[in-house]
């Protein structure tokens, strides 16, 4: 479970993602919005598309624990190269 975050502080999360087993790549891919799936597709070597779905998703879930949403739901801005 992850800790409710105060003003002020800061979270560091380590993924390995090795670790991932299909399962759980499909569940986070299930959080990721359209536009985060089409830039997903356009990957084209197969660990780096893992580790976009893993990142992505796992923000997702994150973020999602400390706003009470599920991650899905989560509205995310995106910078001019398409990070969040």
């Amino acid at each position: 479970m992850t800790p409710v975050l105060v003003p002020g502080e800061v979270a560091l999360c380590l993924l390995h993602l090795p670790a991932l087993a299909e399962p759980e790549l499909a569940t986070l891919a299930a959080t990721l919005d359209e536009r985060e799936r089409a830039r997903n597709r356009q990957i084209s070597l197969g660990p780096m598309r893992r580790q976009d779905v893993a990142a992505r998703g796992v923000l997702r879930r994150l973020l999602a624990q400390q706003l009470g949403l599920a991650p899905a739901e989560v509205p995310l801005e995106r910078n001019r190269h398409g990070r969040p």
